[in-house]
């Protein structure tokens, strides 16, 4: 959703770019040495702007409505260049989307080599007693888990160029935490105190302002990622067991990740392929509301549920519904769930009803 956002954001920069184009090939020639004709300048210019915000939606138009030549061709030009520049945004959004969704398994692993960096501060401070977090026996799997080294050594991960903040968030969230100095403080440690003292280590640190600032900085998707990449080191941590610690494996971005690639570039592309038919269907169920002034969540939201029900036939109705609701619900205001779900459930019965949403496979028709 946010790369289609960022791209719909980027065609609205091209258009006023366009727009604002105009005004340097209609300016004043300062280097002539004939005299400039200002007021016609002024005309050509807004005559200009006027033929590119008119014709701006048709690709490939070849714009001859005014009396004036050089308007029409300096419509025509910037028309093409704004496609131009689209395509170009298209394909680099396209292409960003994948490279960000496979770094979000670079995370997880960094994630759990932070414990790791984390135990080696505490060894060296000498203001704690480390060695209760030193001798952990979920960080010493951690440390020497052969999947771990692997996935560190295949992806090039390594903290080193940020060693400084991780002395910051060490100091921040390890050495003055009650709970962390009540288990370093214990006399003897079983395998039950290792494991809650990690789990609340992740857990703090996921919460941690300045880490949450770091990593934002680092990955803008970060406020959704953030969720997986958690859930993903929660779960390696509880998968570690204390017969044999280091035998555990990683957990999986996917278990079949080229084809929930291929899903995500189909639905980017179909969405912003999506014909005016539909987004005119949608236009007319918001009844009051103007599509362009919806919440930029709902109004993608909308049109990237209709895309997966026209486009992806073996996903149930029922399920893109559900799932375009729970994204609203993380993401949007308080009424989207309902708009949203009253929006989509109309247009899916219609779009039934005209044959144009086929679905292989029984119940998968089924909005109730």
């Amino acid at each position: 959703m946010q790369t289609i956002f960022a791209f719909m954001q980027s065609k609205d920069s091209h258009y006023n770019i366009g727009r604002q184009n105009f005004e340097k090939t209609f300016a004043p020639d300062l280097n002539s040495m004939e005299v400039q004709d200002t007021v016609l300048l002024k005309a050509q210019r807004d005559e200009a702007k006027k033929l590119f915000a008119q014709y701006y939606r048709q690709k490939g138009v070849s714009v001859n409505s005014s009396e004036d030549e050089k308007v029409n061709i300096a419509t025509t030009n910037a028309i093409s260049d704004y496609y131009r520049s689209i395509e170009k945004d298209r394909k680099f959004f396209r292409s960003h989307m994948v490279n960000e969704a496979e770094k979000i398994y670079d995370r997880y692993v960094l994630m759990l080599q932070l414990l790791v960096e984390f135990a080696q501060f505490a060894e060296t401070d000498k203001r704690v007693k480390g060695g209760n977090f030193v001798k952990n026996l979920l960080i010493k799997a951690l440390k020497f888990n052969k999947s771990v080294e692997s996935a560190i050594l295949k992806h090039n991960l390594s903290w080193s160029s940020e060693i400084d903040d991780l002395k910051s968030w060490y100091k921040e969230l390890i050495r003055n935490d009650k709970t962390f100095i009540e288990y370093l403080d214990k006399p003897e440690t079983a395998y039950s105190d290792d494991f809650e003292i990690v789990l609340h280590l992740v857990k703090a640190t996921f919460k941690n302002d300045f880490f949450s600032s770091y990593m934002e900085e680092k990955d803008i998707n970060w406020t959704e990622n953030k969720l997986i990449v958690r859930s993903m080191v929660l779960k390696t941590i509880k998968e570690i067991n204390e017969e044999s610690p280091e035998d555990f494996e990683l957990t999986e971005l996917s278990y079949n990740w080229e084809d929930d690639k291929a899903f995500f570039i189909k639905l980017y592309d179909e969405t912003l392929d999506l014909d005016s038919e539909y987004k005119e269907m949608i236009a007319l169920r918001t009844k009051n509301w103007d599509i362009d002034r919806l919440a930029a969540v709902d109004r993608i939201s909308l049109e990237m549920g209709v895309t997966e029900m026209l486009n992806f036939p073996s996903i149930p109705v029922k399920v893109t519904i559900n799932e375009y609701i729970e994204l609203v619900k993380n993401y949007s205001t308080p009424k989207s769930k309902q708009f949203i779900n009253g929006i989509l459930d109309t247009i899916s019965k219609e779009l039934i009803d005209q044959g144009k949403i086929k679905k292989s496979g029984r119940g998968l028709l089924d909005n109730r």
